[in-house]
């Protein structure tokens, strides 16, 4: 791989995998919008999953925009997203959004994010083991 498209790619990462989280979350959003009735399961689910696609979205686009050091790229990303959720929950209180409302966003972002990250590493993990049994 040329040197410049490699750097590209490790600056990139980062850039890229917010872009994804924030496209993922008003996508799902929008489309929560015009297929759901007002209920309360809708209230759960509009916040529960655009929450899971956003995590979700974050590490997977991260994990395939960097060139290399894959494990180590969705763990530092989860971490990051942790400092995301913090920085989140700092603002909500101050918003005043509901407690639940909170709850079930984050909780939704957590399963997303780390069912990617053990997704990705799972996949590492088995492609390294097929590689050092040479088939």
């Amino acid at each position: 791989m040329n040197d410049w498209k490699y750097f590209a790619r490790w600056v990139a990462f980062l850039p890229g995998a917010i872009l994804a989280s924030f496209f993922a979350l008003a996508t799902t959003r929008l489309w929560l919008l015009f297929i759901m009735s007002d209920s309360m399961f809708r209230a759960v689910v509009a916040e529960a999953f655009p929450g899971f696609a956003c995590g979700l979205a974050f590490i997977e686009a991260g994990y395939f925009i960097a060139p290399s050091h894959k494990k180590i790229v969705s763990f530092s990303l989860f971490a990051v997203l942790l400092l995301f959720i913090g920085f989140g929950l700092a603002a909500s209180l101050i918003v005043g959004q509901q407690e639940w409302q909170k709850f079930v966003a984050i909780t939704g972002v957590l399963i997303g994010a780390g069912s990617s990250t053990w997704r990705t590493v799972a996949h590492i993990e088995s492609r390294e083991l097929t590689e050092r049994s040479g088939t």
